[in-house]
């Protein structure tokens, strides 16, 4: 595996993956916080559009939490990789 390795610097890996994590927890927390608000702010409203519009929002928001683990998972992912590029380069 040593000679696989390509990344430069593990550090900013490291930056990389802690900034994609937060980029992921900000989006899904505003998007959920603005389902939140839009359901307090219809609730009563009838209207068939804004039902359809909330439909598919809410559904969006689905596939925005699945990003959003997507991105941690990878954002994970990059932080074993460079604890692993640092084990390698501690024992040369």
């Amino acid at each position: 595996m040593a000679h696989e390795v390509n990344v430069r610097n593990e550090e900013e890996l490291i930056a990389f993956a802690q900034a994609l994590n937060g980029l992921s927890n900000a989006m899904v927390q505003n998007f959920n916080k603005a389902k939140a608000e839009m359901y307090r702010v219809n609730e009563g409203w009838n209207d068939e559009q804004n039902q359809q519009f909330m439909q598919q929002f809410e559904q969006s928001v689905q596939v925005i939490n699945q990003i959003g683990q997507m991105m941690n998972d990878y954002s994970a992912y990059m932080r074993r990789y460079a604890a692993a590029i640092q084990q390698v380069k501690n024992i040369r």
